[in-house]
């Protein structure tokens, strides 16, 4: 676990014994339930772990937040976000009902609290008046593109709350693309943060939008229309 100190997360033994049992499970259960595809535990700390945990590079407060993680697959970026900033409050939202078990597996073994599983679609949950405008933040990581995410996310906060997109080398023409969705939706692009997690090619940044007006009643639309029909 020596890799976190090299981009400046320096952890607690608790926080490094979690991150180790995180990894025990990951390594055996990838392949059964298609986790990660990365192969190797150095690959799995630093492309899983550390590319989450550069969440905490965007230069706003996560304490005692409350956070969605919209399509958090195996827990990410949203878990390791837990694990070094115990203080949120997260939910973990989740479609696949095998993905779904080994989540709650694993924030039992890792004995989180504050950790909640939304077992469904965003466009479910984002009309549900106990979470539509409700987080602080919301985080997304390889989900879909930027005008999709969007309309997941933006519903889901509150009135100046935050959603935190990760993305790669195409992040300028996701941005372009995205700027119909975020007027029609409420949001206002911030900022964009260069992060890194050491030996990798890609380029890699946080998108973040600040919500600034309410988002209609009418969005998110019903499942499946916003892949199938962006807001371009």
């Amino acid at each position: 676990m020596s890799e976190f100190e090299k981009y400046g997360f320096y952890l607690k033994q608790e926080e490094i014994e979690k991150f180790c049992i995180y990894l025990s499970e990951l390594m055996f259960y990838k392949d059964k339930i298609n986790l990660t595809s990365h192969s190797t535990e150095e690959d799995i700390v630093r492309e899983n772990f550390l590319d989450s945990l550069t969440c905490l590079q965007a230069g706003i407060e996560f304490k005692e937040k409350k956070i969605i993680d919209i399509g958090t697959g195996a827990g990410f970026p949203g878990l390791p976000v837990k694990i070094v900033t115990n203080s949120i409050k997260l939910y973990l939202l989740e479609s696949t009902r095998k993905k779904i078990k080994f989540l709650e597996r694993l924030i039992d073994k890792l004995s989180l609290s504050d950790t909640y599983i939304l077992p469904g679609r965003a466009e479910e949950f984002a009309i549900k008046e106990n979470f539509r405008g409700s987080f602080d933040m919301a985080l997304a990581r390889g989900v879909a593109n930027l005008t999709v995410l969007i309309e997941y996310g933006l519903p889901f906060l509150k009135l100046n709350g935050i959603f935190i997109a990760q993305k790669g080398r195409k992040f300028k023409e996701e941005i372009d693309l995205s700027q119909r969705a975020m007027e029609i939706l409420g949001g206002n692009l911030l900022d964009i943060k260069n992060v890194t997690t050491g030996n990798t090619k890609e380029e890699k940044k946080l998108i973040l939008i600040q919500k600034i007006s309410p988002t209609p009643d009418k969005y998110p639309r019903r499942p499946g229309m916003p892949s199938k029909r962006p807001l371009f």
